[in-house]
């Protein structure tokens, strides 16, 4: 249920700290705008403007308008080309303005045709998926990938797609060569020149050298030229290309360092956790070839335990977060010598609550993520940063809750962990096993489960089929989380954790991502580098 009803949702003030060249506000006279403390949200009852730089994709200046309807204008304009033509607007109207989103634990969403035989190998061929998730307003990603023993050279295949898909600014969203003239020919665009004449002074970045002022009465009271669906249409710039897809910040690697019955099936586990710190390298020396980052690589403590914890102190040395999860098996003794082989660095916990225990009296890694802090007994141990599916399928709404309430924003991050399209029919294969699209009982949410053919059977989950502004919309409309926090969990943080700080956050220096919602929340327009982003089927 929601905290507050449709269009009175109390959203704080946020705008994005600007640099000295780029300020827009003067703290002592206000004079500008309103400068915020995270940049993760434009509030809904005052218009603001953002610009984006055209040869760059990033967010140059963001300003407050001061009207009554939140307008955003992502504006496609390089200073030179701005002073040169006049410049012009391309206007969208929204209740609520977010950064992009970034999920830093998914295996795609693959659908029928996609052309692949596995899911498991579904980044191989990375175009659909980031095109999906891009569409469904996530503009980031963190592929995972779980290097199974036995299909080792498909998941060699997945690390080169992925990094040529990196690669490209393109399909990453990184810019667009769009510049004032192609927005002129869009149609539903606003002009400068038309705007000087009232409200109160908006200074609009780049704009301001063309010798036009931009005034938020003029966008406020601009009638039929910023009508949404107009808006929408005329699009923001033009890709240089035929898909636009998620931005791929790096990859995640789900293992392969897992315990027994740590969820994940790879016969060769027992292998990798005798010899833990060559199994690290391995992962690590593959994707450095291949030419793509892994950010975050989850390891079972209790197989890492054997080796004196040798994975992740080779995590450690080469700038990876050790993600500590898939793990059934770990005891409290265990999860502490993981925590303090990392030390000073952070560790991260991987899906909260699946495949691994709470329990009262044998604490383990589901009683760490229900910790806000750590015991002085542990003063020299950062407290671990977790990740939890956010679906209101692997983790009942009220678990969900929970999390969100106890763990700071900061330390919390939901993923999507998806692997299927909603709409994919039939039986796919994950790793040689069956799943397809099914149901829990008791709960209404779409899943991705084993087939197992057992009617009678419970249905194990093996994955979703969300997205993160699913569970944006699930933590503000039904839990009463601040959509402020929903945001920082789902975009700041996660990007965050894996040293992203271009991305996930409306912020000058940021990059040009934005989500465009309506009251509810439900999504209008997504913007990526100051490019709108084509539906996708």
């Amino acid at each position: 249920m929601s905290a507050s009803a449709p269009g009175t949702r109390h959203v704080r003030h946020h705008f994005a700290d600007a640099d000295a060249d780029n300020a827009p506000v003067d703290d002592e006279t206000g004079e500008g705008g309103s400068r915020s403390h995270d940049g993760t949200l434009c509030e809904t009852d005052k218009a603001c403007i953002v610009t984006i730089s055209s040869t760059s994709g990033r967010i140059v200046q963001i300003d407050s308008a001061g009207s009554a309807s939140a307008v955003i204008a992502a504006v496609s304009a390089a200073k030179a080309t701005a002073a040169a033509s006049g410049c012009s607007l391309s206007v969208l109207r929204a209740a609520v303005a977010i950064p992009g989103l970034v999920d830093m634990h998914t295996h795609g969403l693959t659908g029928d045709g996609d052309g692949c035989a596995d899911v498991v190998e579904a980044w191989a061929v990375p175009e659909p998926s980031l095109a999906r998730l891009a569409a469904a307003g996530t503009t980031s990603v963190v592929p995972s990938l779980t290097f199974p023993t036995h299909r080792w050279d498909a998941t060699c295949a997945a690390l080169c797609a992925l990094a040529r898909a990196a690669g490209e600014g393109r399909g990453a969203g990184e810019a667009s060569k769009a510049g004032v003239g192609d927005l002129a020919e869009a149609g539903d665009s606003v002009r400068a020149g038309d705007l000087a004449e009232a409200g109160d002074s908006v200074r609009a970045g780049d704009l301001a050298e063309a010798g036009d002022s931009v005034r938020a009465g003029d966008l406020a009271e601009a009638g039929d030229s910023v009508r949404a669906g107009d808006s929408v249409r005329a699009g923001i710039g033009k890709a240089e290309r035929s898909w636009m897809g998620a931005r791929v910040l790096g990859v995640h690697a789900e293992g392969p360092v897992v315990a027994d019955a740590g969820g994940l099936p790879d016969p060769g586990k027992r292998a990798w956790a005798r010899e833990s710190a060559a199994a690290v390298e391995r992962v690590l020396d593959a994707a450095e070839e291949a030419g793509i980052a892994v950010k975050v690589m989850t390891i079972a403590p209790s197989a890492d335990a054997v080796s004196g914890y040798a994975g992740i102190a080779a995590m450690v040395k080469r700038g990876v977060v050790p993600a500590l999860g898939h793990d059934r098996s770990a005891q409290w003794d265990q999860v502490i010598g993981a925590l303090e082989a990392a030390a000073p660095s952070r560790c991260h916990l991987t899906h909260v609550f699946n495949v691994q225990t709470f329990h009262h009296r044998l604490p383990s890694l589901g009683n760490l993520a229900l910790m806000r802090s750590l015991p002085p007994s542990l003063a020299h141990v950062p407290m671990p940063t977790a990740e939890a599916v956010g679906d209101g399928l692997h983790l009942h709404p009220t678990v969900m809750h929970a999390l969100a309430t106890i763990r700071p924003p900061t330390s919390l991050a939901w993923i999507s962990d998806s692997i299927l399209t909603p709409s994919a029919v039939g039986d796919h294969a994950y790793c040689g096993r069956r799943v397809a699209i099914g149901s829990v009982p008791g709960c209404s949410t779409p899943a991705v489960v084993l087939a197992s053919g057992d009617t009678d059977a419970a249905p194990v989950i093996a994955g979703s089929c969300s997205a993160l502004l699913d569970t944006v919309r699930l933590l503000v409309n039904e839990l009463g989380i601040a959509l402020d926090d929903a945001v920082r969990t789902c975009a700041t943080t996660p990007a965050d954790i894996v040293g992203a700080d271009h991305v996930g956050r409306l912020a000058v220096g940021a990059m040009g991502d934005v989500l465009l919602l309506d009251a509810d929340l439900a999504l209008i327009a997504v913007i990526m580098g100051g490019v709108l982003v084509p539906a996708s089927g």
